[in-house]
């Protein structure tokens, strides 16, 4: 210990009530423990702390420092996986009780787990420390019911349009599960013959060719972190391509590695020639066919999004065209920054053949390898608007019918709904999907 030899007589330390420590000294008798630190640097800094003992050691353990409990009042929480042990745990801890101080009984049922059938029983303690004479089930309080079956989840996922530049940021930052799965998807797309020159840490998010494979990646790494939170899926799916491969990823249908199609799908999609464009409208199927017949095929359904959400794809004039004849009826429409690409419409049988063989080659360097390690889920495709077979394989030929395919996400989400869960989770970027569920 470094004291000094004599102090400035300015100082009026016993006006202060301070004093200047030379000599080791006892805490104080009462509780709690407090201390004062404080520091005056050279260069001017200056920091004064004050640091207090935890309230629990003044509470756990019998006597400690001979020091008086300062409540009188404790809470017993109990829990059980079903009444028959909630009641054997009760009358097992009634009848040893007394041998105890409520302290350490409140302290030891506090660090127990939490399971669905809890109660508690406040009890109190005399200024002298001593334990209440018996413990009754007439103390005893309903704390709550849990439900002791998980709840159904199913996920929906976004996929492409709901990008956004540093998404996922945070996530990659602060979660090791989503950490690695965007590392592994890195490694997976340097590992392809004709990878990319650009990493998934790449700013370019509204570039086709990056942000496809961003954000089947990002949705990718939430599934990740949503396993190593434990948590169940009882069914999933995804809006269009991007999103399906995320939603077949976490239905068990595809590995990781499998997932490069979702990079083949945006760099094949960059070398499409004709100029397209796609716009929302807010009709029905049935009168955006009527609309649309006579303008087929420079123009057709892209998505059904819900009952009244339709997205339409083709050429930019013809899109134009039914803008401009909607807003003359007063029909909503919105034309939709999709980079010159008509998705889902005859502008992608362009590159549907180059990217079903692509996807092939780059999956192969992983056939034998890839571990899905995740139970099958039930998957239900915007393909077909139904529900996958179990036995169905999922090829890059899949993927090829949905890049050219009109998105059934409607049909898809109902027969979902039907199959009964009860909590829907939205995965992706960005809630884009809210207004059509």
């Amino acid at each position: 210990m470094v004291t000094p030899k004599s102090i400035n007589p300015q100082l009026n330390l016993d006006a202060a009530k301070s004093g200047l420590v030379e000599e080791q000294q006892p805490w104080p008798a009462n509780p709690p423990r407090r201390a004062s630190v404080a520091t005056s640097g050279f260069g001017g800094a200056n920091a004064h702390l004050v640091v207090e003992e935890f309230p629990s050691q003044g509470f756990i353990g019998t006597d400690i420092d001979n020091r008086k409990m300062r409540s009188s009042r404790f809470l017993l929480p109990f829990s059980a996986h079903k009444p028959e042990s909630q009641v054997q745990n009760f009358e097992a801890l009634a009848a040893v009780y007394g041998e105890y101080s409520p302290a350490d009984v409140a302290y030891t049922l506090g660090r127990r787990s939490r399971l669905p059938y809890r109660e508690f029983a406040i009890v109190s303690t005399d200024p002298d420390n001593k334990t209440s004479p018996s413990l009754s089930k007439d103390q005893l309080q309903i704390a709550k019911r849990l439900r002791t079956t998980p709840p159904r989840i199913g996920l929906i996922f976004t996929g492409q349009g709901s990008q956004w530049p540093q998404m996922g940021k945070e996530l990659f930052r602060w979660f090791p599960p989503f950490q690695r799965a965007i590392h592994m998807m890195n490694e997976t797309l340097q590992r392809l013959p004709d990878g990319p020159a650009w990493t998934l840490e790449d700013s370019q998010v509204y570039v086709a060719e990056i942000s496809q494979p961003a954000c089947a990646a990002v949705q990718i790494g939430l599934v990740d972190l949503l396993n190593s939170w434990n948590v169940v899926l009882y069914a999933c799916m995804g809006h269009s391509s991007v999103a399906e491969m995320a939603a077949a990823y976490a239905a068990g249908r595809v590995s990781l590695e499998e997932a490069v199609a979702a990079y083949y799908r945006g760099k094949c999609v960059a070398q499409v020639t004709r100029n397209g464009s796609m716009a929302a409208i807010g009709m029905t199927v049935e009168d955006c066919e009527t609309l649309l017949e006579p303008l087929n095929p420079r123009v057709t359904i892209a998505a059904i999004n819900s009952p009244e959400s339709i997205t339409i794809s083709g050429d930019t004039d013809t899109i134009h065209e039914v803008s401009s004849i909607s807003t003359s009826k007063g029909i909503f429409n919105r034309l939709l920054p999709t980079g010159g690409k008509a998705y889902h419409s005859s502008h992608m049988k362009e590159i549907g053949e180059i990217f079903e063989s692509s996807t092939r080659g780059g999956q192969a360097m992983y056939y034998g390898h890839e571990d899905r390690g995740r139970p099958v889920t039930p998957f239900f495709t915007s393909v077909s608007g139904h529900r996958l077979p179990e036995d169905f394989q999922i090829t890059p030929s899949y993927w090829r019918q949905n890049v050219e395919s009109p998105v059934l996400f409607s049909p898809a989400l109902v027969e979902m709904v039907n199959y009964g869960f009860n909590t829907l989770v939205k995965v992706g970027p960005h809630s884009a999907l809210a207004g059509p569920i």
